[in-house]
């Protein structure tokens, strides 16, 4: 393959992984604002649980997509406790944002592929904080 196309190439995944990081970004602000709203006692939960489960289904291919494997794995985590006929209270609520730290700590500090060592801690505390949430067992 010419050294030309293979330059191209490489220039639009890192242009790719910059339009990631953007919108890893956006994502990250609209979840802790769903949070907010949802912990908000007028305000019915299931409009923003169905919200926050579409960023998550959303966010689950784009990790995917651009080596963040761990994101997957979070949003998968995060659409299944925010389906349909989830708990809404506020223990719920402290278990996405359990999420959110953990996506957060990995784009962050740029945690690719599987993440390793870093990569097993997070996953392994954001497992330890659904267990304290008695959410999921």
């Amino acid at each position: 393959m010419p050294i030309a196309l293979l330059q191209e190439a490489e220039e639009k995944l890192e242009r790719s992984a910059l339009d990631f990081t953007e919108w890893a970004a956006d994502y990250m602000a609209k979840l802790p604002k769903l949070c907010d709203k949802a912990l908000e006692k007028e305000v019915p939960r299931t409009d923003k649980f169905q919200e926050i489960n579409l960023l998550a289904h959303e966010s689950r291919g784009q990790g995917g997509t651009f080596c963040y494997s761990l994101i997957t794995i979070f949003s998968k985590m995060l659409f299944d406790v925010t389906g349909v006929g989830c708990v809404q209270d506020d223990k719920a609520v402290e278990i996405v944002k359990a999420h959110i730290d953990a996506m957060r700590a990995e784009i962050r500090e740029k945690v690719a592929g599987d993440g390793g060592d870093i990569g097993r801690e997070l996953l392994k505390s954001l497992k330890v904080a659904i267990k304290r949430q008695s959410i999921v067992k």
